[in-house]
């Protein structure tokens, strides 16, 4: 009982395969132990009535062993469910605070509060949780984020639609490289040390990467790169933007389509610059070896977006 951490009732229907369960049956819950909490366990027909930690810790049993009757229900912390076989599925799993104790006593990772996991929506904390399995840490960004649901899911659903799309020239190196170089003319900490550490994985150059961190100008980035990178600056620093930037960009195989994203990339991350800089983001530690040895998971794909 001592690993049961959290009661939270999914409002989605989860298919079978989802879960380590024999298909066709099961309960959808995972349960938080509190010992201030209130629990109740009735079944069809009876009265209800307050339980002590054993007859919790045998309803639960029962649940488990899926012995609770159909149209039982249970609370716990002031949640409720109706438990329906084939309707809805069990599972058990210990869930972390994204805040943790150590977070606590260490240096801030920004200046507003990161929100416990516990009090999030469903949909963000699945978002969090395939991110951290994919990565093998969690980047800062989704915690501070997280303050603001709200504007959590606009942010990663933009950042999909741009960053993820099918169609285009520009690789995932490409687009790494415009966020770095951007980020860096912005004074942009975070998303230098993150986007660099992507820019090492995707371009599968590490030197390189540190060539562009230190001087792009003078870099081995070949021409081609280097007309991207100027017209990605142009937009995300409000220059006047003329027919000569297309141009140029048009003489190294990019079209009006290509403008279209190396520009929403560039725009997007100036406003993410700024986002960062004035809370305060700092980078994950991860990321500074993300690339350059084989002790971090490097991420070679990104999550989607949760549906808003």
């Amino acid at each position: 009982m001592s690993v049961l951490r959290r009661l939270g009732v999914l409002r989605q229907p989860v298919s079978e395969s989802a879960w380590a369960e024999p298909p066709g049956f099961g309960y959808s819950l995972a349960w938080r132990w509190e010992t201030e909490a209130t629990s109740e366990c009735v079944e069809p027909g009876s009265s209800s009535r307050p339980l002590n930690s054993g007859e919790l810790a045998a309803a639960i049993g029962r649940i488990w062993k899926k012995q609770a009757a159909p149209g039982s229900r249970c609370a716990l912390s002031g949640f409720e469910a109706t438990f329906r076989p084939q309707a809805v599925y069990l599972f058990w799993k210990e869930l972390r605070l994204y805040k943790t104790h150590q977070e606590e006593a260490s240096k801030p990772i920004g200046r507003y509060p990161i929100p416990y996991k516990k009090d999030l929506p469903f949909d963000i904390v699945e978002l969090m949780e395939e991110t951290e399995k994919k990565t093998g840490f969690l980047p800062n960004v989704f915690k501070v984020l997280s303050y603001r649901p709200l504007e959590f899911r606009a942010f990663f659903a933009y950042y999909n639609a741009i960053y993820n799309k099918k169609t285009g020239h520009l690789s995932r190196a490409d687009k790494e490289l415009i966020i770095l170089v951007t980020s860096i003319a912005n004074r942009c900490p975070y998303n230098v040390v993150a986007h660099s550490a992507l820019h090492r994985v995707y371009s599968k150059n590490p030197v390189l990467s540190d060539q562009v961190c230190v001087d792009w100008r003078k870099s081995d980035l070949p021409a081609r790169e280097k007309a991207m990178l100027e017209f990605a600056l142009a937009i995300s620093q409000a220059d006047d933007i003329t027919d000569d930037h297309f141009k140029k960009l048009e003489v190294h195989g990019f079209d009006r389509e290509d403008a279209w994203d190396i520009a929403a990339i560039s725009a997007f991350f100036a406003m993410s610059n700024r986002l960062a800089h004035f809370v305060n983001l700092v980078p994950n530690k991860e990321f500074y070896l993300i690339g350059r040895t084989s002790n971090v998971k490097d991420s070679r794909s990104e999550p989607a977006a949760p549906k808003v």
